[in-house]
């Protein structure tokens, strides 16, 4: 399911790169704070890519499985 704030932020994305502005200079115009950016960029791809809340205990185990280690990548 799709929060608003992920589709308020896709079209805020789509019109930062429609801008041809830089990030930092994007943000800044838009009274938007890089944290604030930088989180909702980070949700709006976890969105993309299917990943649920629920699964982020895995994300150690399938670094894992990929990369041959024997460690937990926290």
């Amino acid at each position: 399911m799709k929060t608003n704030g992920v589709i308020l932020w896709k079209d805020r994305f789509a019109d930062r790169a429609a801008s041809g502005l830089k990030v930092d200079d994007w943000y800044k115009r838009n009274g938007v704070t890089k944290h604030a950016y930088f989180y909702w960029h980070r949700t709006v791809q976890d969105d993309r890519l299917g990943l649920a809340e629920h699964l982020y205990p895995l994300l150690p185990v399938i670094f894992n499985i990929f990369n041959g280690t024997d460690y937990y990548a926290y």
